[in-house]
């Protein structure tokens, strides 16, 4: 197994907005090959980290331009 902690940085207001829309993606995050485990935690400031527990670091890193993808529709 593989955890890839990832950090990132909200535009400022647009944590519940970013939430909401990760809640809609929930689906296609969790379809990724090989992904276990997904948690996004997030502070009211923007900052947070996404925690996924995927088979291995190859799949993991295979995974990589549909995590792109799927980050792009955050918004």
């Amino acid at each position: 197994m593989f955890a890839r902690i990832t950090p990132y940085k909200l535009k400022s207001g647009t944590v519940d907005a970013a939430t909401a829309r990760a809640r809609e993606l929930k689906d296609e995050i969790m379809a990724l090959p090989g992904l276990i485990e997904f948690t996004n935690a997030v502070n009211a400031d923007g900052s947070g980290y996404i925690v996924s527990l995927v088979e291995s670091r190859e799949i993991s890193d295979s995974n990589a331009e549909r995590v792109r993808e799927i980050w792009g529709k955050m918004g």
